[in-house]
């Protein structure tokens, strides 16, 4: 029954392991960002198999506090979010010609390897998810965030609680 359970905790700790760590986006994941305007940016983060959304969800948010760091800004404001489990459909919008949130004419140039040599394109141009991805794009702001607006954060303030590094 010992043996059992080692192997077991030796399992679970070699999957837990095997999961996307917070690196910039390489074969296996990681986060990316596109500048796409002022002091803006989108920041993707996809996951590989071993890799929980809410891990994605953690990763995108410290990519942002750091990333508006980097720039030289105090806070950021979220305007949007898209995140997709494995094995969930992302389907075309013909009008804006978008795969969430992500125009066609640039999925070549802005996915990742993972998500295009793991993706499958259907007839109906619906993308299935093979990685948890998360996508936020953000607004940095110079200052503190403003006040009771639950979508503003202290770029600093995140990175101190979430110790991804």
């Amino acid at each position: 029954m010992r043996v059992a359970n080692v192997l077991i905790s030796v399992a679970g700790i070699f999957t837990i392991a095997c999961a996307t760590s917070y690196q910039p986006v390489t074969n296996s994941g990681g986060y990316r960002e596109v500048l796409i305007g002022t002091n803006t940016y989108r920041v993707e983060f996809e996951g590989n198999r071993y890799t929980s959304l809410e891990k994605a969800r953690t990763f995108v948010l410290y990519r942002c506090a750091e990333l508006t760091v980097e720039n030289g800004f105090d806070s950021f404001l979220v305007v949007d979010t898209a995140e997709k489990k494995a094995g969930e459909p992302l389907t075309r919008d013909e009008r804006y010609e978008e795969v969430s949130g992500v125009r066609m004419s640039e999925v070549n140039k802005c996915a990742t390897p993972a998500v295009l040599r793991d993706s499958e394109l259907r007839p109906a141009s619906t993308v299935v998810v093979k990685h948890p991805v998360a996508r936020a794009v953000i607004k940095m702001i110079a200052g503190p965030p403003p006040s009771g607006d639950p979508k503003a954060h202290d770029a600093r303030r995140v990175m101190a609680e979430l110790h991804v590094k």
